[in-house]
């Protein structure tokens, strides 16, 4: 999932609380870095954990790394057959580096839209379906 905000927003809290809800406590089962120089390597780890394991994966700030998204996109190509639980969720600012391959792998959310609502609806899909191109959905989303 990729949340493309408008500057100055956050959405982790909403993933952080429907995390708490589901069992994907922040710091056990929902690992989470604000992405910055240095930090790819880590930030892959994490993915390759993640997604081993069943976790939740939040990388903050990827506009802050744009070279890096061709990594990201590389592991993405790897990724087979990850775990049921497995997410992964990126924020970032408004960018045109962001790469075409990773955004069209993604759900993509504007930050106008409510991401409580959005992360819900990610549970309930099938990673298959969430992962299809340019899936989008209404600002007055309903789940549950």
């Amino acid at each position: 999932v990729v949340f493309v905000l408008s500057p100055g927003a956050d959405t982790a809290f909403d993933v952080f609380r429907l995390g708490e809800e589901l069992g994907f406590k922040p710091g056990g089962k929902l690992k989470y870095m604000a992405l910055g120089q240095g930090m790819g390597p880590r930030a892959a780890e994490l993915i390759e954990a993640g997604a081993a394991r069943g976790l939740w994966v939040m990388l903050q700030n990827c506009h802050l790394l744009p070279r890096w998204l061709k990594t990201l996109e590389k592991i993405l190509e790897r990724l087979h057959k990850p775990h049921r639980d497995f997410r992964l969720w990126l924020t970032s600012e408004p960018t045109d580096k962001f790469l075409l391959g990773v955004l069209q792998r993604s759900l993509k959310v504007r930050r106008s839209m409510h991401a409580r609502c959005c992360c819900q609806a990610v549970l309930k899909c099938p990673l298959a379906v969430c992962c299809r191109p340019v899936l989008s959905l209404p600002i007055t989303c309903r789940v549950g």
